[in-house]
């Protein structure tokens, strides 16, 4: 695992990935199951694309308006 100088990592975060930006990083959620939490992971993943999909959407049914 690599992590540029510069980066603070705050209590609760869980690195994952490399951290290549200097900058601080910070995670934590409740405590869930092992499966609940496999599951909010995997959604957490995901929510940029989902949120660029919904504005696409949006945009899409103001312009039809």
């Amino acid at each position: 695992m690599e992590i540029t100088d510069g980066v603070t990592i705050t209590g609760m975060a869980m690195v994952m990935r490399p951290i290549t930006e200097p900058g601080m990083y910070s995670s934590g959620i409740p405590l869930q199951t092992n499966k609940e939490w496999r599951k909010t992971a995997a959604r957490v993943m995901k929510i940029e694309d989902m949120h660029k999909r919904l504005k696409a959407v949006e945009k899409q049914l103001e312009d039809s308006e």
